[in-house]
């Protein structure tokens, strides 16, 4: 039970991680922003806010490490799964 609690907390960890990753690189490629630093300028309200959102999210994995570390797992995870529905074939 607690082991499926963990690879879930990984999973979401990874998405959340992979989400801020495109939300960043889609506000910055459509939505006018460019970023300096810490800080992400953009033209439109709602591409501010996505772009705010994902910057938080990033640094806080980097600066933390913690959601990294349950990204990588989420990755570990989904990789065993396709390894074993590959061998199950």
């Amino acid at each position: 039970m607690a082991g499926k609690i963990f690879r879930i907390v990984c999973y979401v960890a990874l998405a959340v991680v992979a989400g801020s990753i495109v939300a960043l690189a889609a506000a910055t490629a459509f939505g006018g922003c460019t970023q300096s630093g810490e800080s992400v300028a953009c033209t439109s309200s709602l591409a501010q806010h996505a772009a705010n959102g994902a910057n938080m999210v990033l640094l806080t994995t980097v600066f933390t490490g913690l959601p990294m570390l349950l990204a990588l797992g989420g990755v570990f995870f989904l990789a065993r799964a396709g390894i074993r529905s590959v061998l199950q074939r």
